[in-house]
């Protein structure tokens, strides 16, 4: 598989920051920021929460990318800090399930009220419990391959594919039960 120019310079950015050069994790954070948040804020659907993870999972980059093995697992390694720092909010927050039937309702509502194609596909996406809008995320936004999907989450790659096809289920469920 051939590595793009953006693969290359992540790399190259990632040994400098390794090597302890605080401009290239200035550098490698700015260029994966936005991809971080939007992945955060699609967990937990606040933004507010999303900033706060992102922050979490920044730090944790700083203090860690001298630890990397290898320079091109960078992007999912960066994916799983952030899963993780969701994943503990989900545990230390109560607010998480009341946040849930939030979204759940408004993506009911967002849902009925378009017939917008792309519109009731992003309802029935924010509707899946949070593991299956991961692996949906990471497959169809960040274009991850099973094995670097399975690295992000710390899951068997036999457990990624099973998910992506109960989540691909239940969004033609979901999608389904709008259609007249």
């Amino acid at each position: 598989m051939q590595r793009t120019r953006e693969q290359i310079e992540d790399e190259t950015l990632t040994i400098r920051a390794m090597k302890g050069s605080a401009e290239a994790l200035d550098q490698l954070l700015s260029r994966w920021q936005k991809r971080l948040w939007n992945y955060l804020f699609g967990q937990c659907r606040n933004e507010q929460v999303a900033w706060d993870l992102l922050q979490e999972t920044c730090l944790s980059i700083a203090s860690g990318i001298q630890k990397l093995k290898e320079p091109n697992s960078f992007p999912q390694w960066t994916f799983r800090l952030a899963h993780r720092r969701y994943v503990d909010w989900v545990r230390k927050d109560a607010r998480a399930s009341e946040t849930k039937a939030q979204v759940a309702e408004q993506a009911k509502v967002d849902a009925t009220g378009s017939k917008d194609g792309l519109a009731q596909l992003r309802a029935a996406i924010e509707q899946l419990e949070p593991r299956d809008r991961a692996v949906i995320t990471l497959t169809y936004v960040e274009g991850f391959s099973y094995e670097e999907i399975a690295a992000s989450l710390e899951l068997p790659v036999g457990t990624v594919k099973s998910r992506i096809h109960q989540a691909k289920q239940r969004i033609r469920e979901i999608i389904g039960k709008k259609q007249p």
